[in-house]
């Protein structure tokens, strides 16, 4: 693990764009149907994150790694109407729509993660791991009992890191049609206990 590496609640403002990017890339092969090539989501989503609903792994100022929360309806990035009508023209509404079949419903006793993303080059440094724990904190703190989050059946390597910090499968779900756009076809939910043994 490296010494060098802090982890912050909040995306410091002059990394708003490459945080942005570390994100778009990771999530590419569900973003790129609705929002379109990477560079093209991250100018969009840049406009719209919201800095205090993420931690962030920094080493030497640059962010290397991104947790994402939903807390009281914000999540990670927050666009508007507005900004989709800039970005996207008269093919906004399809945009917005198709972002919204990939929201999940909050429950007010439980935090959901907005996703997580570590930089190629970071990868191996317990980075994923911290970030979780730093979650973790942040969700004692507001006095929830349990963290959610969703992995894809093609991701199985996210799956063995959250299993091994502590989530366990709830249930697997196939994605209907959106298997016509996405090149994954079953999602499972999991879930963190959050106990005072913990």
């Amino acid at each position: 693990m490296a010494a060098n590496i802090s982890i912050q609640l909040g995306v410091p403002k002059d990394q708003i764009k490459w945080a942005t990017q570390l994100y778009c890339k990771a999530f590419a092969a569900k973003l790129s149907p609705f929002l379109g090539p990477e560079d093209l989501a991250a100018r969009f989503l840049a406009s719209s994150l919201v800095a205090n609903r993420a931690f962030v792994a920094l080493e030497g100022g640059i962010v290397v790694g991104i947790a994402g929360f939903k807390v009281a309806g914000k999540g990670l990035f927050q666009p508007s109407l507005r900004q989709f009508l800039v970005a996207y023209g008269w093919l906004a509404p399809v945009r917005a729509l198709g972002l919204a079949l990939l929201e999940r419903r909050e429950r007010p006793d439980c935090l959901l993660m907005d996703g997580i993303a570590v930089c190629e080059t970071a990868r191996g440094k317990g980075i994923g791991t911290r970030l979780l724990k730093a979650i973790e904190n942040h969700a004692r703190s507001i006095r929830v009992n349990s963290i959610r989050l969703d992995v894809i059946d093609t991701n199985p390597g996210a799956r063995r890191l959250y299993e091994r910090v502590g989530f366990v499968p709830v249930r697997t779900s196939g994605i209907g049609p959106l298997r016509l756009l996405f090149d994954f076809r079953r999602s499972t939910e999991m879930r963190k206990p959050l106990t005072s043994a913990d």
